[in-house]
């Protein structure tokens, strides 16, 4: 990791910052973004790459970058319940330091991972509901971009399908919710309250219950993402990858279901 993220995420910060304040248009943020998440896959290293027998430098670079970008956005689009980015973010993240430390040799992802999951840890006593303090744009903008960083320097190291397990919460919830808002021809670029947590919440499912539940399901995905490194063997995290596709998908299903 280098200058370059740090450059990247106050970039990006400034987006969020003015965003907060003058509600800047897609057309403005996106082009930002995208640099600021080239600038992100740039601090990877110059000769990072997680599939260089299959893709081209430039081309996977290109989806990298795309890749930080929808992380930076899901990162914002998910912030919208009290403790939800402590818990879904903030948990992820210091077991992926923790799991980094015992299974791996790249320091920079504990010491990166477990920083943010402490100030996240920090952020939490304030974001406690009901919340006196909040993410904004500023907040959450470059949280999803270091987060995106911090997961594909795993990746490079553990291999893209153990890098999968733990965020997976964010990918599926984000991914079925654009599915389901393009399916029903709507501006999936526009605010919304689409997102399965917040169904749940509508539904009459408590703050504290559904934040528990996806902190519970973080764990779980967290002890999944120790056994699957431990196998050491590609059909063991192909095995753990599976197991936590169903449990996270169940939860989903089941913050969906209007009660």
């Amino acid at each position: 990791m280098s200058i370059s993220l740090v450059i990247a995420a106050s970039l990006v910060w400034v987006i969020g910052y003015l965003d907060d304040r003058k509600e800047l248009s897609v057309r403005a943020r996106l082009p930002l973004q995208l640099l600021a998440a080239i600038l992100a896959v740039y601090s990877l290293g110059a000769n990072f790459q997680l599939l260089p027998d299959l893709l081209p430098y430039w081309l996977e670079m290109l989806i990298l970058s795309i890749a930080i970008l929808g992380s930076i956005n899901v990162a914002n689009f998910m912030d919208g319940l009290d403790w939800l980015t402590v818990t879904g973010i903030g948990i992820p993240l210091f077991l992926l330091g923790i799991l980094s430390a015992i299974f791996l040799q790249e320091p920079a992802i504990p010491a990166i991972s477990l920083a943010i999951s402490g100030a996240l840890a920090g952020f939490a006593v304030f974001n406690r509901p009901p919340a006196s303090i909040f993410l904004g744009d500023s907040g959450s903008l470059p949280l999803g971009l270091i987060t995106g960083a911090v997961f594909l320097l795993f990746a490079g190291q553990a291999g893209i399908i153990a890098a999968l397990i733990l965020p997976l919460y964010y990918i599926l919830d984000a991914g079925s919710t654009i599915i389901l808002r393009l399916s029903k021809g709507e501006n999936i670029l526009q605010a919304h309250s689409s997102h399965a947590y917040q169904i749940a919440k509508r539904s009459g499912k408590s703050v504290y219950f559904v934040t528990g539940s996806l902190a519970l399901l973080n764990l779980i995905l967290g002890a999944i993402t120790a056994a699957a490194l431990w196998s050491g063997t590609l059909i063991g995290q192909l095995y753990g990858l599976i197991i936590a596709l169903v449990l996270t998908a169940l939860l989903i299903l089941y913050f969906r279901k209007r009660v």
